[in-house]
């Protein structure tokens, strides 16, 4: 027999996705976390669509958006909003803890999209999802290196949604995370 209190818990923390639910929005607590922080400068690692960068420049008026996504079937979205957006900065670029060219694994669902190719795990959670439907060679870089690069902006806010690929960018932003970084958001 099953324990009603653990069903419920279960039905309320995982969502039909069967990924976790978070009871709170974690855009409205990170000025929380961050109150009497001047928040200049965020990372948005697999920008996607650019929604989630929307989301923290409304939160951080102040700050401006290092929007990250190597998948080009993004760049005509995510430049037209730097277009009516100046404190938003696209980069089609993908992170690493290396420089250099790599493959991206085009998946069906474009937001399984990743530098990895998609385990047997995430196969047979999302079988049409996660196939690959074709690769491409991208550039990426280090988050230290882009950093460097370009004028040293503070990141205060890091967030990554970039498909299983989030330790290896971390492990290219040690000097970042260090000097500037207050906040780590990965999905």
């Amino acid at each position: 027999m099953s324990n009603p209190v653990g069903v419920f818990l279960k039905k309320l923390m995982v969502g039909k996705s069967k990924n976790l639910v978070s009871l709170e929005d974690p855009f409205v607590q990170m000025p929380r976390l961050l109150q009497g922080q001047r928040v200049t400068g965020i990372l948005d690692a697999g920008a996607s669509h650019g929604r989630i960068s929307g989301k923290f420049l409304r939160r951080f008026p102040r700050a401006e958006v290092f929007a990250f996504e190597p998948n080009r079937r993004y760049s005509d979205t995510l430049q037209q909003y730097a277009r009516v957006e100046p404190r938003f900065h696209p980069y089609f670029i993908a992170l690493s803890d290396e420089k250099g060219r790599a493959r991206l694994n085009l998946t069906a669902a474009p937001g399984s999209t990743s530098l990895l190719t998609p385990n047997q795990r995430m196969r047979e959670l999302f079988s049409a999802d996660a196939s690959v439907e074709s690769s491409i060679e991208v550039d990426v870089t280090t988050i230290d290196d882009w950093v460097q690069s370009n004028g040293s902006p503070p990141i205060q806010i890091m967030k990554f949604d970039i498909q299983g690929a989030e330790l290896k960018a971390l492990r290219g932003a040690t000097r970042t995370l260090g000097e500037s970084a207050s906040l780590v958001y990965i999905e």
